[in-house]
């Protein structure tokens, strides 16, 4: 069976693709932005004897139409670009469009939170936006699930693999380290992973609705720093804040390149703090169905330490960057 996965290439995403491809699964295709990033060879090589990864450049609404065709399975992931590239919010609806003119019987889309675009000149708040562009898609299509996750942990994530990273060299951005107000639900690769496979095999019984997919413990970024920590075998990371407090260097950053991954992440911990937005609003999956989660922040940030070698890439001059490979 072929599963066709749109905007593939970021870590959560290639986290989930790795634990279906070779069993559910024998050919992958992949569409994305930047289908040739390094990571995705990387991923490739380390792919199940005899699983196919066919890999397709989607930059506009035509690629996507013609990358489609022929598909029934399809998982779709928010993308992890914050600059030259297509609206996070307009790409889920051209998704579901498309996807009713092929024809496909199972689109699954899975939105992870720190993936959002933290910056919008609209008069709503990040999530009110995107919660309006998802009300749409699922009107463009009935057969259309979103999942919308709280962070990802696992050995494939993106904000927290950057904290460890950040715990390791021992400085993170106060917004993000020194972030105790909001409390996260973290959920693992592995669940995510399961509750995708549920909503595959059932898709009459999750069709046309959208849920949240969270963890089993409420943290804040700052005690999530604190088990990062613990995994590197450091503490006291210090946290780092703009000279003079001015953020000079994001007109600097942002004239050149654009929103960076890093200056999101901050802008996302600095919005949480600062609005009351319940982002479990939305049914959680897993206690939907009665599904059982195996994930545990102690189990995954415990146990042996991290090795160095795992935390080199994404390098972090390439968090400043379009693209982080």
């Amino acid at each position: 069976m072929e599963l066709v996965v749109v905007n593939g290439s970021s870590a959560i995403a290639r986290g989930v693709v790795s634990k279906l491809a070779g069993k559910q699964y024998s050919k992958i295709r992949f569409l994305d932005y930047r289908p040739y990033r390094k990571s995705v060879y990387s991923f490739q090589r380390s792919l199940p004897a005899g699983t196919q990864l066919e890999k397709h450049m989607v930059q506009t609404a035509a690629n996507l139409d013609l990358a489609l065709e022929g598909a029934q399975d399809v998982v779709y992931f928010t993308h992890d670009y914050f600059a030259s590239s297509s609206d996070k919010n307009s790409f889920i609806q051209a998704t579901s469009k498309l996807a009713k003119k092929h024809g496909v019987g199972k689109l699954v889309a899975v939105c992870p939170i720190e993936h959002e675009l933290y910056w919008s000149e609209d008069k709503h708040t990040p999530i009110e936006v995107r919660d309006e562009a998802q009300q749409k898609a699922l009107q463009f299509n009935d057969k259309l699930t979103i999942l919308n996750t709280n962070l990802v942990y696992g050995r494939d994530s993106y904000l927290l693999h950057y904290m460890t990273q950040c715990a390791y060299e021992g400085k993170i951005n106060k917004a993000i380290g020194g972030s105790t107000k909001f409390q996260y639900k973290p959920v693992s690769s592995d669940d995510l992973t399961t509750a995708i496979q549920y909503a595959i095999a059932n898709t009459d019984s999750v069709k046309g609705q959208k849920f949240s997919v969270n963890g089993q413990q409420s943290v804040t970024l700052n005690e999530i720093l604190q088990f990062a920590e613990r995994k590197v075998g450091r503490e006291n990371t210090r946290l780092k804040s703009s000279l003079l407090g001015l953020n000079l260097s994001d007109y600097v950053e942002e004239f050149f390149v654009g929103i960076t991954h890093d200056k999101n992440m901050a802008r996302m911990a600095e919005f949480f703090d600062t609005h009351s937005v319940n982002i479990e609003g939305d049914a959680d999956f897993h206690q939907k169905f009665g599904i059982e989660q195996t994930g545990t922040l102690e189990g995954f940030f415990g146990g042996k330490k991290v090795k160095e070698e795992d935390l080199v890439f994404p390098i972090f001059s390439n968090y400043k960057m379009v693209s982080l490979d």
